[in-house]
């Protein structure tokens, strides 16, 4: 990519604009020359520049379009056992760690573009291009930058003398054995929890437990609310969260809720 090649890529999609125009020249050079007993050369030369122009166009307007659509994330996907060893069966000697892309100049400076802007401009953009699908957690615009994202692995070799700790969201979090847990026919503890077991929703709907794991001994922290209530988490639990007079909700785990709070901040749950 050029040094100077720069792109703002969360602009209004003018190619797009200027594609539907020269279609519709074109169509409209079409129809008079079809309607009226002019020469008709003249118009199959607009047609055919109008038909360059618009194949000129086109392209650019579709590549930004994706780029823009994406702005609203994408739904989590899950493997199977034998999907992932097909996708590692021919790379033996390496560690797949999923879908992604290298990071390049183009991807930092469509970042900061985003980056140096109001958030709530962007998150309306993700609203309103996906309307119908609840917003993911995190930030999501990530994969915006990107729309192209192909399979990623590592030499084994270079993961030497590394560990790593995943905690993915929708993994589970850790919270005490006797703590309440809502079902459709009363509250359980969460120690009696099992793999199949029906659970009540923070929608009023219900939900199938899809498996327990146990965390072994952790820290873990009382959280009490201003109206009295309270509940009890570890440290990597994770909560929706507004700071002080913040309009925008954010997603931080007990440990960086609990800094706000040392710090005097007054924490929306």
């Amino acid at each position: 990519m050029s040094d100077v090649n720069y792109q703002m890529p969360w602009r209004t999609n003018y190619e797009m604009i200027a594609s539907a125009t020269w279609a519709g020249s074109a169509v409209a050079a079409l129809g008079v020359n079809y309607l009226s007993a002019m020469p008709p050369q003249p118009f199959y030369w607009i047609t055919g520049v109008c038909g360059v122009m618009l194949m000129r166009n086109l392209p650019k307007a579709i590549k930004l379009s994706q780029l823009q659509r994406h702005l609203g994330g994408r739904e989590l996907d899950f493997l199977t056992l034998p999907e992932l060893q097909k996708l590692t069966k021919k790379h033996p000697t390496e560690m797949w760690l999923g879908f992604g892309f290298p990071w390049e100049q183009r991807h930092a400076q469509r970042s900061f573009e985003i980056l140096k802007r109001d958030w709530s401009i962007v998150e309306g953009m993700q609203r309103k291009r996906a309307s119908n699908v609840e917003l993911p957690i995190g930030q999501s615009w990530i994969h915006g930058i990107e729309p192209k994202e192909t399979k990623l692995y590592q030499p084994l070799k270079h993961a030497e003398g590394h560990t790593l700790i995943v905690g993915t969201t929708g993994s589970g979090k850790a919270q005490p054995l006797d703590a309440g847990v809502l079902t459709p026919s009363g509250w359980r503890k969460m120690g009696e929890i099992e793999q199949g077991d029906t659970i009540s929703t923070p929608d009023g709907g219900t939900a199938t437990v899809n498996g327990v794991f146990p965390q072994g001994e952790k820290t873990v922290y009382r959280v009490g609310l201003a109206d009295g209530r309270h509940t009890e988490a570890c440290a990597d639990h994770l909560w929706k969260v507004r700071v002080e007079d913040s309009d925008i909700a954010e997603v931080m785990d007990t440990a960086a809720l609990l800094e706000h709070l040392d710090k005097g901040r007054t924490c929306h749950i």
